[in-house]
C-alpha cells in the first residue's frame, strides 16, 4: 500500500492537489483511500468540536452593528507563535501528539488490511510538528517514528500573502510563521519534498511524477500497479 500525505499551510492548494491526484489514480483503476487525518486525532476532534460550538454562539447572537475584526484564534489574543510557546500548551501536546499518532497508525493499519492501493493522506504528522515549539527537537523526530513512513510526503509550498487572500480568517503573522515552521521541517530531513508554488496544472504535474517515481521502485507483484500514472 502506498501512502502519499499532503502538507502546507492553509491555503496552499491540500485539498485541490489531493482530490486531483486521487481522480486521476482512480481514472487508471487503482483503488484509492482519501483520508483525512484530523479526524484520526483527539487534537483534530477537540478542534472541530471546537469550531461548532463556536459557529452555533454565532448563529444565536444578534448580528453585530459593525463587521468584526480578524480572529488571532488563540486564547487571550496570543499570536500562533506566542500560543504554541505556552507551557501548558508545550505539557497536552507532549501528552496528546503521541496518542493521535498510535491511533493514525491504526487507522492505516486497518486500510492495509483492506488491500487499497493508495492512500492519500490530507495532512500528516509534519502537521503537527509545525505546531510544536520546536517543530525539528527530539520530541519531533520521536513523533515521526511513531507513524508509518510515508512513501510519498509532499509540502506544497505557497506564498502567505496569496494563502491569506484565500484564508482571511487568519492574520498574516499566522501564515509567516507557520511557513517557516514548515521550511524547518522540511529542510531538517524529516522525510518530506517540497513541491514550488506554480500554477495548479504544473503543480499536479510535479506530484504525479513524485507518485510515479515512487511506484517504479515498488517490486514486481507488489498490489500497487506501477502503470497508473501518465509518464512524462
Amino acid at each position: 500500500m502506498l501512502i502519499v500525505t499532503f502538507s502546507g499551510i492553509d491555503g496552499a492548494g491540500k485539498s485541490t492537489q489531493l482530490a486531483q491526484a486521487a481522480a486521476f489514480l482512480r481514472k487508471q483503476g487503482a483503488s484509492v483511500k482519501v483520508l483525512v487525518t484530523l479526524y484520526c486525532s483527539m487534537t483534530g476532534m477537540y478542534a472541530l468540536l471546537k469550531e461548532r460550538r463556536a459557529a452555533r454562539k454565532r448563529i444565536a447572537a444578534p448580528a453585530p452593528c459593525t463587521p468584526p475584526s480578524r480572529i488571532r484564534t488563540y486564547p487571550g489574543g496570543r499570536s500562533f507563535d506566542e500560543d504554541r510557546n505556552t507551557v501548558g500548551v508545550r505539557l497536552r501536546r507532549y501528552v496528546v501528539y503521541p496518542i493521535d499518532c498510535f491511533v493514525c497508525s491504526c487507522v492505516l493499519m486497518a486500510l492495509r488490511l483492506q488491500r487499497y492501493d493508495v492512500v492519500l493522506c490530507d495532512r500528516y504528522i509534519y502537521d503537527k510538528l509545525v505546531c510544536l515549539a520546536n517543530p525539528t527537537g527530539w520530541f519531533a523526530r520521536l513523533l515521526v517514528r511513531l507513524v508509518p513512513k510515508p512513501d510519498v510526503a509532499i509540502l506544497l509550498a505557497a506564498d502567505p500573502i496569496e494563502a491569506e487572500h484565500r484564508k482571511p480568517e487568519h492574520e498574516m503573522d499566522y501564515f509567516e510563521t507557520k511557513a517557516q515552521a514548515y521550511r524547518d521541517v522540511q529542510q531538517a530531513g524529516l522525510g518530506m519534498t517540497l513541491v514550488p508554488s506554480e500554477s495548479i496544472e504544473q503543480t499536479q504535474h510535479r506530484v504525479r511524477s513524485l507518485i510515479n517515481d515512487q511506484m517504479n521502485e515498488i517490486p514486481v507483484g507488489s498490489a500497487v500497479r506501477t502503470d497508473l500514472v501518465e509518464p512524462n
